[in-house]
């Protein structure tokens, strides 16, 4: 809600008061506007912080409750891929490193065939 100042007829004062009057009036106008300014700022910066917290909150999770898949790391594919290469089945590999059998899948067949596997 804006407030207002009197201004005195033009007749009672001096154009050097008038002058005097409006500063004063712009002054606390600018004062005002510049403390709605800062606390948008304020407000701006809480709502930043806050936003960045729930982003890192929600790195590696599919949703709100931590359900869906986790990022695997990739000395684990490494590691799924190597025993894949010594023979060892899917089966063996998903129970051997706790993960499910689709992942094993997964980064199995994400990765491209070595060359000596190409057909001719």
């Amino acid at each position: 809600m804006k407030k207002f100042v009197h201004l005195p007829n033009e007749h009672e004062l001096t154009l050097n008061e008038q002058i005097k009057s409006m500063s004063e009036f712009y002054r606390a106008t600018l004062r005002i506007e510049r403390q709605k300014y800062e606390a948008l700022l304020d407000d701006y910066d809480e709502l930043k912080t806050e936003f960045a917290a729930l982003l890192k909150r929600s790195e590696n999770k599919h949703n709100e409750c931590g359900s869906g898949r986790k990022p695997i790391s990739e000395k684990l594919k490494q590691q799924i891929i190597e025993m894949r290469k010594n023979g060892a089945t899917y089966r063996r590999i998903a129970n051997d490193l706790n993960l499910s059998l689709g992942t094993v899948h997964k980064v199995v067949n994400a990765t491209p065939p070595s060359p000596s596997c190409e057909v001719l």
